[in-house]
């Protein structure tokens, strides 16, 4: 039986506010400054953690009692971000590395508090799949503006979807695809997983540059990307 068709609890709210935060994160740019892609999203993120943590703060103050949980992923995030710390400390240029860590640091609340929050499989399943999505709409926006030429966001190395190199776009959409594998696996609905299976081929087609070549914008290409 998929996760989808077990009974499960009303997700709450703080919940949601997490799993929109993984989804919209890797998708926002702003047009107008220097790094319109890497800022914005690093900006959205840090803030969005900062907030989940104060809110989680708060109503654990109120209810009188802070519940934490371990985590598997908890020990290494935690040891990788102590060790950048210190490494930072006899750095020739430490404002270089500062920057990297202030980008990682936001990783730990938001484990922490899935770690405590996520108690129903369907919620897991929910996180799982706004990670898988914000892949696949990656993948979906960088075969737009290989195939048509059109982008709303300013590209340096098309397609690069809502990042402004291809390179970039394609390692964020390369780590959701082993996602995606399970997602496809555990969905008992044909058309989900026929779905997922075209989404991870596009993927794919998009790492190896397919999109790049002329080809593609002929009938033949097009008969190609989609066969």
């Amino acid at each position: 039986m998929s996760l989808l068709e077990q009974e499960s609890k009303p997700m709450p709210w703080l919940v949601r506010l997490l799993l929109a935060l993984v989804l919209i994160g890797p998708l926002v740019w702003l047009a107008g400054i220097h790094d319109y892609t890497d800022v914005p999203k690093g900006m959205l993120i840090q803030f969005g953690a900062l907030v989940l943590l104060l809110v989680w703060l708060v109503a654990a103050a109120r209810r009188g009692e802070l519940i934490l949980r371990t985590s598997q992923i908890l020990p290494p995030l935690a040891a990788c971000l102590a060790w950048a710390g210190v490494a930072l400390l006899y750095a020739h240029t430490p404002y270089e590395g500062l920057g990297s860590l202030l980008r990682w640091l936001p990783a730990l609340p938001i484990v922490v508090i899935g770690a405590v929050m996520l108690r129903e499989p369907s919620w897991r399943r929910g996180l799982l799949m706004a990670i898988g999505a914000a892949g696949a709409l990656t993948a979906l926006l960088g075969t737009i503006q290989a195939l048509t030429g059109w982008s709303p966001v300013e590209q340096v190395r098309p397609p690069a979807a809502s990042f402004a190199n291809r390179n970039v776009a394609v390692d964020f959409v390369l780590l959701t695809l082993a996602i995606n594998v399970g997602l496809a696996l555990d969905e008992s609905r044909a058309w989900r997983r026929i779905l997922c299976g075209r989404g991870m081929s596009a993927a794919f087609r998009l790492r190896h540059g397919l999109f790049l070549k002329k080809s593609l914008k002929s009938v033949g290409g097009l008969l190609n990307f989609l066969t």
